[in-house]
């Protein structure tokens, strides 16, 4: 039983590494095919080094439920503060609903903020590589890549830019 066990856990340790080497291979090879794409002379890249294939998830500030709050709160400040310039009698009177409506909002925003579990949403990975710009000066880039849970590439930034 003891062996069974073992056996199982090498099994079971090797296929979970493999798993992970093929989402970081199809990350690298994605990135390839996009530097290939969009460098300016694609036969002077040189390959550096390649940063771990990290997960991405996302947080309250892009959680749809909290950015909506936020939105409904910053259209009511600016109608506030229009009031404020149109007519400073008007907003003083207004001032007390003004404030128990951004304070109910904001407690609204509280308990999104509590209540809020991440979401996996996808891997990133760096990539510093030496490569010719326009002027055919050789460069040396880092990128940040980001990708879906299928490692289709969904963003790209220059980090040394």
């Amino acid at each position: 039983m003891k062996k069974l066990f073992v056996i199982f856990s090498i099994v079971l340790f090797i296929s979970a590494c493999s798993k992970q080497k093929t989402k970081e291979g199809l990350a690298k090879l994605n990135i390839k095919s996009y530097i290939d794409s969009t460098l300016n002379d694609p036969k002077s890249y040189e390959s550096i080094s390649f940063g771990n294939l990290d997960t991405l998830y996302n947080t309250v500030y892009t959680d749809s439920a909290y950015l909506r709050l936020e939105i409904i709160s910053t259209d009511i400040e600016i109608e506030n503060s229009n009031l404020l310039i149109k007519d400073y009698d008007k907003w003083n009177a207004h001032k007390p609903i003004y404030q128990k409506t951004i304070d109910s909002i904001k407690k609204l925003e509280d308990i999104a903020m509590s209540n809020y579990k991440p979401r996996f949403i996808g891997y990133q990975m760096t990539h510093k590589l030496r490569a010719k710009n326009a002027l055919g000066a050789l460069m040396l880039q880092e990128w940040r890549f980001k990708f879906d849970k299928k490692c289709d590439i969904i963003g790209v930034s220059r980090i040394n830019e």
